[in-house]
């Protein structure tokens, strides 16, 4: 069974009141490598602003593991 490096489990995100995602899930593994594409103003940077704990990203569901540990819930 492989590893999970990363996993976020029906993530859904709002800024200044509009919800940006609604439920993504992405898992991904030691060793694989990972492409993210999408049009203009399609949430590419507000998946990864939230994964990086952009405070003006606000988590409205799921979760956001790394290494098996919840990493939205942590202080900057």
């Amino acid at each position: 069974m492989k590893k999970h490096i990363l996993s976020l489990k029906k993530v859904s995100v709002s800024r200044e009141g509009t919800k940006l995602l609604d439920a993504v899930s992405l898992d991904m593994h030691i060793g694989e490598v990972h492409m993210i594409m999408g049009p203009n103003g399609s949430g590419k940077s507000t998946l990864l602003h939230t994964i990086m704990g952009d405070s003006t990203c606000i988590l409205e569901g799921g979760s956001i593991a790394f290494h098996g540990k919840r990493i939205h819930a942590l202080g900057a």
